[in-house]
């Protein structure tokens, strides 16, 4: 897994503008029953041609989602896997964080096998990385829901 994506954002952008074709290079699923606009590559790319800022916005966006990837491989291969958790869960807050009972509920339904793919380890490392940074009091588990109990805590053990 490369990234998660939410409400508003575009998958397939790379092929679309490519054209000739392309077929895609990644694939997706959703976690959650979602609506969908589907456009095809030359609508998208018309779309981009008039609308000067939308291609500026979209480029941001990708090199956005490029700086997450880079920084996942670096940690990967830098970082033990609780620290590598514990800096995916700050990213994803960020992003689909709310607020819940005085810390912040992650509003992303992830599988352990998710959280593992998202930073290239196993699924049993995640396992111990959670009851790790649940024993230090940043954050509490349920199926498929992590809630951050002291975010500074949690970025300070990350950084």
């Amino acid at each position: 897994m490369l990234c998660v994506l939410g409400p508003g954002e575009l998958s397939g952008e790379f092929e679309a503008i490519r054209g000739g074709g392309c077929p895609r290079e990644a694939g997706n699923v959703a976690a959650t029953p979602i609506a969908v606009r589907v456009m095809t590559g030359p609508e998208f790319v018309a779309f981009l041609e008039s609308h000067p800022q939308a291609t500026l916005a979209l480029m941001r966006i990708i090199l956005g989602r490029f700086g997450s990837v880079d920084r996942r491989l670096v940690n990967s291969g830098t970082l033990d896997t609780s620290h590598r958790l514990a800096r995916l869960l700050l990213e994803l807050t960020d992003q689909y964080g709310q607020p819940h009972d005085g810390g912040v509920r992650l509003d992303l339904p992830l599988s352990q096998d998710e959280f593992a793919s998202l930073i290239a380890t196993s699924r049993e490392s995640v396992v111990r990385a959670l009851a790790s940074l649940r024993r230090q009091g940043y954050i509490t588990t349920g199926r498929r829901t992590v809630n951050l109990c002291d975010v500074d805590g949690l970025r300070r053990y990350a950084f």
